[in-house]
């Protein structure tokens, strides 16, 4: 399952601290299909602010982050971190594997 560092999990936090969400509310993980300019179908992931978890969604604590079962396949083995500067944060995500050495 994606783990999430500790800084990811403060940016979360202070997103959904801005945000006008009940307490249900996350981070929620989609993912879609989109072909590059070689016409090769590739993954992308979308984050977006949702009320609450949809059906089949994973959810992942220390967000909370709701994940798509789609992107759940992608993402289990994957570790979330961010990088905040200012009101900003930049996500990326690496393998857990990777990040456990």
């Amino acid at each position: 399952m994606l783990a999430i560092t500790p800084g990811a999990a403060e940016a979360i936090s202070g997103i959904l601290s801005a945000s006008e969400l009940p307490e249900s509310g996350g981070l929620r993980i989609t993912s879609e299909a989109a072909e590059d300019e070689s016409g090769a179908t590739r993954i992308e992931l979308r984050l977006s602010l949702a009320e609450q978890p949809e059906e089949g969604d994973q959810v992942v604590e220390g967000g909370p982050v709701f994940i798509e079962s789609a992107a759940a396949s992608f993402l289990h083995d994957k570790l979330l971190d961010a990088d905040v500067s200012g009101n900003e944060a930049q996500f990326s995500l690496r393998d857990q594997a990777e990040a456990n050495k």
